[in-house]
């Protein structure tokens, strides 16, 4: 009989050395597990800070791109006043001499070209009219 005692006896060690063997071994794998989460979120607060910055730096460069935008359409206006101003001033010149080089009226066709290419109106086509009917100076 005291071998049966040892038989369950020892059968109860070895059934206790298990079943600690397998809470060790699941206490490892729900640590490890633990550690991965922590590492995760880590990582996600990261990319949320990064995807932050980055929102940022790009609603910054929205604004840039609007004041550049604003800027050139006020530099687009100003281009058409100063062509305009001085297709208007060149004309009233040439019509009051009662001649035009070759030269100087391409040139002053070629800026009102420009003028409506930018978004000139076409208040000055009469007046280019007038400056092409002008004679060609000789020599």
């Amino acid at each position: 009989m005291s071998e049966w005692v040892k038989f369950f006896l020892g059968g109860g060690v070895a059934l206790s050395i298990v079943e600690g063997v397998k809470a060790l071994i699941g206490w490892l794998i729900k640590r490890k597990a633990a550690k991965e989460d922590r590492a995760e979120d880590r990582a996600e607060r990261k990319m949320e800070e990064r995807m932050a910055k980055i929102e940022g730096r790009v609603a910054d460069l929205e604004g840039q791109q609007g004041k550049i935008v604003d800027s050139l359409e006020l530099q687009r206006e100003t281009n058409i006043y100063v062509l305009y101003d001085r297709i208007r001033y060149l004309s009233k010149c040439y019509i009051q001499d009662g001649e035009i080089s070759f030269e100087d009226r391409d040139s002053l066709n070629q800026m009102h070209t420009v003028y409506h290419r930018n978004g000139g109106n076409g208040n000055l086509d009469n007046v280019m009219k007038l400056v092409n009917e002008l004679p060609l100076k000789k020599g």
